[in-house]
C-alpha cells in the first residue's frame, strides 16, 4: 500500500514508467541477492498493474484501435481500471520480451541478470491467466516472444540459463493449453512444496510441560508404595465374606496402582512392524549375480516380472560388494545390461537403483567393466547414457583412490559429540564425570573393553587414538587404463558430427576434459602422473578458447589441476615455449564468460607461485 501510494501518480507518465522499468528490471543489479531480487520484480509487477495513465491512455489505445473505452459505463469504472493496468503490463512484458529473447542476450548477459529478468516475466504471467479479453493482441505478442526466449535458452549448455528457460516454458503452457513438466525442475518443485507444508511458528514450537510442586511428587511416591498385611499363620482362617472382601479389594487396589505405574505407555518396549514381506513372494532373492541378470532379463509374458526385476536391481550392489567368486565372469554382460536396461515397469527407485549398481562394478571389478563403459560411450547410445558413464567412471576413481572413505570418516568424526573436558588435578578418572549419562554408559563399555590391552602400559593409547586414518591409493597404477581409452576413442570419433557437434557435443566434451582432470587429480603420486598431467594439458590447450563458455572454463579448470602433477622440465617448456602465461593473461582480460576471466586469475597466480619455488 505504501509504494502504490507512493509511486501511482508518478508512474502514469509512460516516460517515467520505461525509465522505472530500464532501472529496475533491465539494469546491471549491485548485487546477487535472489531474496532481493524476486521481491524488487514483483513489487514492480503490482505497481505497474496497478497503473492508470491519465493523459497517457490515448498511446496505449493506439495499439489496439478495437477497444473503445469511451463507451464503458459509469457503473464499469473499476473494471476499465484493471483493463488499462493490465495492458500497460502487457507492452512493458513485451518490450522486456523482446530483449530477453535476442540469442547474442543470452549467450552474452550475466547469469545473475538474466534470472532477474526472467523472474520478472515468470510474475508477469500470473496476469496473463486472467479473463481478460481487451489485452488479447499484447498478450499474443509477449507469448510468442517468450516462446522464442525459452527455444534460445534450451540450446544453451549453461544450467542456470536453461533452468530459467524450463520455468517460463512451464508458467506460459497453461496459458497456451497444454501441460509441460521438465524433469530438471523436480528438485525445485520439492523445495518449494517442503515450504509450503511447513507448519507455521506457533505450530512448530511445542511449550513444555509445567514442573511438578514437591506437594504432587509426595503424593505421586506415596501411591508407588504396596501395603503389606502380615498374616499370623496359627490364626484361624475366617470364611467372612466382608472381611475377605474388604482386604482382597484394599490388596487389589494397591498392586492395581503398581501395575499401572509399570505399564505405562514411556515404559512399554515397541515392536518393530516393518516387514520387508519376503516370506510371501513366490521366489526368492538372488544369491549370485548371475541370478540377478536372470531377474533382469525376465519375460514380460511372466506375472512375476515387475518384482524380479525391481528385486534384481535392490540385489545387485549388495552382492557386487561381497565380492562373489563369478564377479569377474559376469561383471561385462551385468554392466551392459544395466547400461540399456528400460523402466518397463514404472518403478521410483529404478535411476537410483542402477546407478548404485554400475558404481558398485566399476569400483570393485574396474579391469573387467571399464573397458566395456569406454567401448559403449563412443557408439550409437542416448546422450544421457553417455554423460551417466563419465559419471560411473568418476565415482569408480574417486573410491579406488580412497577419497571415498576419507569424506565417509570425516561425516562420522563429525557426528560425534564434542565434549570440552578440563584438566583434572590429582587422581584422573578413566571416564570423564562432565559426559551425558546416556554418552557415559556407552564409554564405560567401550573402556571396560580395553582395560586389560592397556594394562600393562603406562600411557597406553594417545587420547585420541581414532581422529586420523590412513588409506591406500589403488587408483594410481589402474590411472592409464581410465586415462588413455578415453583418448584414443576422442582422436578416432572426433569429426563424426552427430557425436561431437552442437550444443550437446559442446556439453560431452567439457564433461569429458573434466573426468580425466579428475583421473588426474585421483592417481596421486604415482610415478605416471605427471605423465597424465603433460598430455591432458596439451588436449587442453585446444580446447580453452572454443566458443561454447562450458568447454573453456572445462579446460581451465584442467589446466589447474595439471599444473601441480607437472614436472619441472615440462612446466618450464609450457612456460616459455607455449607461453602459457601470456595465453592465460590473454583470457583474463578479453574473454566474454565471468568464470573464466576468474579461473584464469587463479590460474596465473598459482604459475607465478610454482615458478618462484622452482627458481629457489
Amino acid at each position: 500500500p505504501f509504494l502504490r501510494d507512493a509511486c501511482l501518480d508518478i508512474l502514469s507518465s509512460e516516460t517515467i514508467r520505461d525509465a522505472f522499468v530500464d532501472l529496475l528490471i533491465l539494469s546491471p543489479l549491485p548485487n546477487d541477492d535472489l531474496t532481493q531480487q524476486k521481491l524488487i520484480t514483483r513489487c514492480v509487477v503490482e505497481l505497474i498493474s496497478s497503473c492508470q495513465m491519465g493523459k497517457e491512455c490515448d498511446s496505449i489505445n493506439e495499439i489496439d484501435e478495437d477497444d473503445d473505452y469511451e463507451e464503458v459505463e459509469r457503473g464499469q469504472e473499476d473494471n476499465m481500471k484493471i483493463v488499462v493496468g493490465y495492458k500497460v503490463l502487457m507492452k512493458h512484458v513485451l518490450e522486456v520480451c523482446s530483449i530477453w529473447n535476442e540469442i547474442d542476450f543470452v549467450n552474452q548477459t550475466d547469469r545473475n541478470q538474466q534470472s532477474h529478468i526472467s523472474s520478472f516475466i515468470i510474475d508477469a504471467i500470473d496476469y496473463m491467466q486472467q479473463d481478460n479479453m481487451h489485452g488479447n493482441t499484447l498478450q499474443q505478442a509477449a507469448v510468442q516472444e517468450m516462446v522464442v526466449g525459452v527455444t534460445n535458452r534450451l540450446k544453451v549448455s549453461d544450467v542456470k540459463i536453461r533452468v530459467d528457460g524450463m520455468m517460463v516454458a512451464e508458467k506460459i503452457a497453461p496459458i497456451l493449453g497444454e501441460t509441460l513438466a521438465f524433469d530438471e525442475l523436480d528438485a525445485v518443485r520439492q523445495r518449494h512444496s517442503k515450504r509450503q507444508d511447513r507448519p507455521p511458528i506457533k505450530q512448530r514450537y511445542i511449550p513444555l510441560p509445567a514442573a511438578r510442586t514437591k506437594t504432587q511428587e509426595r503424593s505421586k511416591k506415596s501411591k508407588k508404595k504396596k501395603t503389606t498385611v502380615k498374616i499370623d499363620p496359627d490364626e484361624e482362617y475366617l470364611s467372612d465374606e466382608s472381611s475377605t472382601s474388604s482386604f482382597d479389594s484394599g490388596d487389589f487396589d494397591n498392586d492395581s496402582e503398581s501395575c499401572d505405574s509399570d505399564w505405562k505407555e514411556e515404559n512399554l518396549i515397541s515392536y518393530n512392524l516393518t516387514d520387508d514381506e519376503e516370506d510371501l513372494r513366490p521366489f526368492s532373492k538372488p544369491v549370485y549375480l548371475r541370478e540377478c541378470l536372470d531377474y533382469l532379463r525376465a519375460s514380460n509374458e511372466d506375472d512375476q516380472a515387475k518384482y524380479m526385476h525391481e528385486v534384481g536391481l535392490e540385489e545387485i550392489s549388495k552382492l557386487v560388494r561381497a565380492s562373489p567368486p563369478d564377479l569377474l565372469d559376469i561383471a561385462e554382460s551385468l554392466t551392459v545390461e544395466l547400461l540399456h536396461v528400460e523402466n518397463k515397469y514404472n518403478l521410483d527407485s529404478f535411476t537410483k537403483l542402477r546407478l548404485e549398481g554400475l558404481c558398485s562394478l566399476a569400483a570393485c571389478a574396474p579391469i573387467a567393466t571399464i573397458p566395456c563403459l569406454q567401448k559403449e560411450i563412443f557408439l550409437d547410445v542416448a546422450f544421457e547414457v553417455r554423460l551417466e558413464i563419465l559419471e560411473v567412471m568418476k565415482y569408480s576413481a574417486a573410491e579406488l583412490c580412497g577419497q571415498r572413505e576419507l569424506e565417509k570418516h570425516r561425516l562420522e568424526r563429525a557426528s560425534l559429540p564434542i565434549v570440552e573436558q578440563p584438566k583434572i588435578m590429582g587422581k584422573r578418572s578413566i571416564v570423564p564425570h562432565q559426559l551425558p549419562n546416556d554418552i557415559k554408559d556407552d564409554v564405560i563399555g567401550d573402556v571396560a573393553n580395553v582395560v586389560k590391552e592397556l594394562k600393562t602400559r603406562r600411557w597406553g593409547r594417545s587420547r585420541h587414538p581414532d581422529r586420523n586414518i590412513t588409506v591406500s591409493n589403488r587408483f594410481g597404477e589402474l590411472s592409464s587404463l581410465y586415462f588413455y581409452p578415453l583418448i584414443r576413442g576422442f582422436a578416432e570419433s572426433k569429426t563424426r558430427e552427430a557425436l561431437w557437434g552442437g550444443e550437446n557435443g559442446g556439453r560431452l566434451l567439457s564433461r569429458l576434459i573434466i573426468t580425466l582432470s579428475t583421473f588426474v587429480e585421483n592417481s596421486g603420486n604415482h610415478p605416471g602422473t605427471p605423465i597424465l598431467a603433460s598430455d591432458l594439458l596439451e588436449l587442453s590447450l585446444s580446447f580453452y578458447e572454443a566458443e561454447n563458455p562450458e568447454l573453456r572454463v572445462s579446460a581451465l579448470v584442467s589446466i589447474a589441476t595439471c599444473l601441480p602433477s607437472l614436472s619441472h622440465d615440462v612446466l618450464a617448456r609450457f612456460t616459455y615455449e607455449e607461453k602459457l602465461p601470456l595465453r592465460l593473461s590473454k583470457t583474463m582480460r578479453t574473454d566474454s564468460n565471468k568464470d573464466c576471466r576468474q579461473l584464469a586469475k587463479i590460474i596465473l597466480s598459482s604459475l607465478s607461485n610454482i615458478s618462484s619455488v622452482m627458481l629457489t
